[in-house]
């Protein structure tokens, strides 16, 4: 897919109707967790790729570069620089492990990937994992060593799923009790937003115990859907210089200047710097995770600290071992399929985390049998898949095999409706035809690409198959991939 133009604006005040994360939220570690960093700067695997000259915000006075941190992952997941660490602070998901890190540093599939160096990877395991008890379950990396004020950058693609929270932060907290003696230093990129990737939330924080108990402050930035499967460089400035007016932090996509966020919740300690797919339990902000299994991708790391002044919060963590995520060596960087159960391994019907039932297949006179789905004459199985847009491009495989005189139609429907509903109700706003079978193909693999259309309403695709009269259709696998 071609780069889209990013066309972003503020949305005042939206954040403050829907659920925010925060210290002890976002970023809270596990009980006795201390994550921090090399007191040494670690060294660079790379130069640093040439980018586009950033449009960045002008300040009362320059700040002073102190140094600078970069990693593309030429070497992989170096463990004196990164900590794959584990998390557990999100109740109801099956928390952060290192199983769902992984990186490549073997450059024809970096090179295809779009990447420089090596590439990171996070694996994000929805509702529909086949393994219970790996549903709602993602991965996080953690900078060993601890910043100050500085321009934080990393250049990814988000994990392209609603229900999930794709999130880039900072975070320190000293736990004390009291908010006059409680001290936080959080700075927060977290999408999407009403689990919808055109909207994204900013969020500082300088103190938290709870939700009733902080110093906060957040915007809701608006931008063309960031889940389109292109490298976007993600980054906020923060700035601690009280005295010349330049305390705040500054919020940008692909180099351009979104929105900043000003007064007491800027954090003025040192944090170690935060890279996830986490499960906080919001449909209302995020959405349903109703996917099966689905990736973050990051290409490189910077950190440019400032001579801004800090106090010491987080320190640094000298270790040299630990947890470095699984090499791929020269195997496949694994993309996101956007179909669940896409080889009837699971019943249709599956329990979520919290109990609840949830389909991954629509069946109409259709039936699991095996590892397949049998769709009887006049029958149809359908999947939506939230979050897609207009414009987007996708190629749809499918195994079938067709009994009797008539055909089996697969074709994408486009849906107006908000996402962020338990029971969502969709209409439809446009359909592609994608691909027909018959008796006469015997059994076949065909695939077809097919683009989004319907509108700039358009939130979701649901994808049908579906059987004429006298025809049955043996389906043995459907997946699809963004192109």
């Amino acid at each position: 897919m071609k780069p889209k133009k990013i066309l972003i604006f503020l949305l005042a005040g939206l954040m403050s109707l829907l659920p925010l994360s925060a210290c002890g939220g976002t970023g809270e570690p596990a009980s006795g967790d201390s994550d921090g960093g090399s007191a040494s700067l670690p060294p660079q695997s790379s130069e640093e790729p040439a980018e586009e000259e950033p449009q960045m915000h002008e300040w009362n006075s320059e700040p002073v570069v102190k140094r600078t941190f970069f990693d593309d992952f030429e070497e992989g997941i170096r463990p004196e620089v990164w900590d794959v660490a584990t998390g557990s602070w999100d109740k109801v998901s099956n928390g952060l492990v290192p199983e769902n890190v992984f990186y490549s540093t073997y450059q024809p599939r970096v090179e295809a990937a779009g990447g420089t160096g090596g590439i990171a990877v996070i694996q994000s395991n929805g509702d529909f994992a086949y393994e219970s008890s790996r549903r709602r379950q993602g991965g996080l990396l953690i900078t060993k060593t601890a910043y100050g004020a500085g321009l934080y950058e990393a250049r990814v693609k988000v994990v392209p799923r609603s229900g999930q929270c794709t999130a880039l932060w900072t975070y320190w907290t000293n736990n004390a009790s009291t908010l006059a003696n409680n001290r936080c230093s959080e700075i927060d990129i977290e999408l999407p937003n009403a689990g919808s990737f055109r909207e994204w939330g900013g969020t500082i924080y300088s103190r938290y115990i709870d939700k009733g108990n902080k110093v906060s402050a957040s915007e809701v930035y608006e931008t063309a859907p960031l889940n389109d499967g292109q490298w976007h460089t993600m980054s906020f400035e923060w700035r601690t210089k009280e005295e010349t007016g330049d305390k705040a932090v500054v919020y940008y996509v692909d180099g351009k200047e979104v929105g900043m966020i000003e007064g007491d919740a800027v954090p003025v300690h040192t944090a170690t710097y935060w890279i996830t797919s986490r499960f906080p339990d919001s449909v209302g902000w995020l959405g349903d995770p109703q996917y099966e299994t689905a990736y973050m991708y990051v290409d490189w790391v910077r950190i440019t600290e400032y001579d801004d002044p800090v106090e010491k919060g987080e320190t640094d963590d000298t270790t040299t071992t630990g947890p470095t995520g699984t090499d791929l060596g020269t195997g496949a960087i694994p993309e996101t399929n956007y179909i669940s159960n896409s080889q009837f391994v699971q019943a249709f019907t599956v329990e979520n985390m919290k109990g609840a039932e949830i389909t991954s297949w629509a069946a109409v006179n259709a039936e699991k049998k095996g590892s397949s789905a049998v769709i009887s004459p006049n029958g149809s199985l359908s999947q939506t898949v939230t979050s897609q847009y207009e414009g987007f491009s996708f190629n749809l495989e499918v195994l079938a095999e067709v009994t009797g005189g008539g055909k089996c139609k697969v074709y994408a429907e486009f849906l107006t409706g908000d996402v962020n509903t338990t029971n969502p109700n969709f209409e439809v706003a446009g359909r592609a035809e994608i691909m027909e079978f018959s008796a006469a193909d015997g059994k076949v693999m065909k695939d077809a690409d097919f683009t989004v259309g319907g509108g700039k309403d358009v939130q979701s695709v649901r994808i049908v198959l579906e059987t004429e009269d006298g025809t049955t259709a043996t389906i043995s696998q459907v997946r699809m991939f963004l192109n």
